[in-house]
């Protein structure tokens, strides 16, 4: 029912929706091509279970885990997360994956999965773990050493105009 009712609308509560981020022991495997059929698998929770292309096996033969994901920090480039795992798992955040995502898991590098034909997955450890995810663009890198040259290049334009401008400007001095 809603939640919320006014002269300015109505706020309805979805219970069924997923969280922001949280965990899952179990993992699958499967072809980019059979995704979706198997999201639509009345058979398939996708609670407890994280269908990746690729993926690692976890440590642990356990196919649950509780435990939580905190949400720390959180912009359009940056997530941090705090999770604490009775095993070995994976957070799966409801966001967008995209190749350049990168993840740190307790400061080490950890590999970012597509989860769910579209979501993002990251293996965690048992116990506390610190996630950080950054988003890095390498056309924006690229476009900020190209902008850096420029600017470089430009006062050193600047700095020769100059001094050819002075030189010149002596010259004619000496010539009247």
């Amino acid at each position: 029912g809603a939640v919320y009712s006014g002269a300015d609308g109505y706020a309805y509560a979805n219970p069924g929706a997923f969280p922001r981020a949280w965990l899952v022991a179990r993992a699958r495997v499967v072809e980019p091509r059979d995704c979706v059929e198997t999201l639509l698998d009345p058979g398939f929770d996708a609670r407890r279970e994280v269908l990746l292309a690729t993926a690692p096996r976890l440590e642990s033969s356990q196919t649950e885990t509780s435990g939580e994901v905190r949400i720390e920090a959180y912009s359009a480039n940056r997530v941090a997360l705090g999770v604490q795992s009775s095993t070995p798992a994976f957070v799966v955040l409801s966001e967008a994956y995209h190749r350049n995502w990168r993840a740190r898991v307790n400061g080490e590098p950890a590999p970012v999965y597509a989860a769910q034909c579209l979501l993002r997955a990251i293996p965690v450890p048992a116990g506390e773990s610190r996630v950080e995810l950054e988003f890095v663009d390498p056309a924006l890198r690229a476009g900020l050493g190209i902008s850096l040259g420029a600017l470089v290049l430009v006062a050193l334009l600047i700095a020769l105009g100059t001094r050819y401008g002075v030189v010149r400007t002596a010259a004619k001095e000496d010539e009247g």
